[in-house]
């Protein structure tokens, strides 16, 4: 392969919780799919392209056979909200800045979030120039 469009990542959350990640580039396959196994059964949440936040999602849950099932939860996120990804969730993200303002709290993501993801993605960086060079 000659193309970076891979990129796998492996850690822990809490230096407890193990995690791996692999998203990957290109057109061919399912799009998003990310499966999150737990100890009382897993959810999967699936899309029909790579960008989650561009694309209406879809969210199952695993049933006592182990078999994925639709979860009503995709319908209850766009109570009111308009039905395309890109402006649902815009408003949806303005929504919870106006709360946050009115009410004190802190449900919108700040700057120090994308700030911390972005010192993530610097760190994942650099040790894959020291390792893969």
């Amino acid at each position: 392969m000659s193309a970076p469009d891979q990129l796998l990542v492996q850690g822990l959350f809490d230096g407890r919780i193990p995690m791996a990640a692999h998203y990957r580039g290109g057109t061919q396959g399912t799009g998003f799919h990310w499966e999150i196994n737990g100890s009382l059964g897993d959810i999967l949440v699936t899309a029909p392209v790579g960008h989650p936040q561009m694309a209406p999602l879809l969210v199952s849950r695993s049933d006592p056979g182990g078999t994925f099932v639709p979860s009503d939860i995709s319908n209850a996120l766009h109570d009111g909200f308009p039905d395309h990804p890109v402006p649902g969730n815009v408003a949806r993200l303005y929504a919870r800045m106006a709360s946050d303002i009115r009410s004190g709290s802190r449900t919108a993501p700040r700057f120090e979030d994308g700030l911390a993801l972005h010192q993530m993605i610097a760190g994942i960086q650099d040790v894959a120039v020291r390792r893969c060079g």
